[in-house]
């Protein structure tokens, strides 16, 4: 009986400290950050444009908090931080959401290109 008691504590706890490193993870701000820059890098004033972007980065931003819990789940972020645990999940959320093929889409491959180059995305 104390085994069961221990073990669903430990999982408990596991799904706990899971949620804690999504939870410090801001993805509404990652993803206003993330737009702004590209908005700002490739001077975009049109709005329709700017709302697609924002779209996009806002999904790409919540693929890495899913992305976050997985990996915690699975123990392959212990003991890093929150900007470590980030750069680890970005390999396999780039790959899910396709996010520079999405945003070549609304940009066009050389603009993207020219983002990658500047280091705005990967």
């Amino acid at each position: 009986m104390k085994k069961i008691a221990f073990l669903l504590v430990f999982i408990a706890g596991l799904s706990l400290q899971a949620q804690d490193l999504a939870s410090r993870f801001d993805a509404k701000a990652y993803a206003d950050r993330l737009s702004h820059d590209i908005q700002s890098a490739l001077g975009i004033n049109d709005q329709a444009l700017a709302a697609k972007i924002d779209r996009e980065t806002y999904v790409y931003a919540q693929s890495i908090r899913k992305y976050l819990i997985l990996f915690q789940q699975q123990g392959k972020l212990e003991g890093k931080t929150l900007e470590e645990a980030v750069q680890t999940v970005l390999p396999e959320v780039e790959k899910s959401t396709h996010f520079k093929k999405m945003l070549s889409r609304i940009l066009g491959n050389t603009k993207v290109d020219r983002l990658v180059s500047e280091g705005i995305i990967r």
